[in-house]
């Protein structure tokens, strides 16, 4: 749910000073009824009609920061996150760990998949393979 805005609880407050009742203001301001009820415990309580200070910590990084990430590994800049936990540490002196950046490359729709061992190929193995291949091609499921 969107928060109000400081106009709009400032008209509450004054409203609610004014003598209207919670009903009165909810609906002339189109807020739920519960809304005009907290807002005026919370201007009660702290004085202030200002958002309080979100608990939790906050991001290490913001949205562009997050896609300079991405573009390293879109752009096969760095192709592990090891390699961008140490190239943030390099270029922009950020200290953060591997687990994080693939969280944020899980966030943006990344996975993580370890690649599958192919033999090499040398040229004497692609020469057998076309030669096979054409003594072969005119054969039919009978043959």
């Amino acid at each position: 749910m969107p928060q109000l805005t400081l106009e709009k609880r400032a008209r509450i407050i004054l409203l609610l000073e004014e003598g209207y009742t919670s009903r009165q203001i909810a609906a002339r301001e189109s807020v739920a009824q519960s809304t005009v009820i907290d807002t005026k415990k919370k201007f009660l309580l702290t004085g202030s009609l200002q958002n309080r200070s979100r608990s939790g910590r906050p991001k290490l990084f913001s949205y562009r920061y997050e896609r300079r990430i991405v573009r390293y590994i879109s752009t096969s800049e760095c192709s592990i996150a090891i390699d961008i936990q140490q190239k943030l540490r390099i270029i922009d002196q950020v200290n953060v760990s591997a687990e994080t950046i693939r969280r944020i490359l899980k966030k943006h729709g990344y996975k993580s998949k370890i690649k599958c061992k192919k033999p090499f190929l040398s040229k004497k193995h692609k020469r057998q393979r076309l030669l096979f291949a054409q003594t072969y091609k005119n054969w039919t499921i009978n043959d």
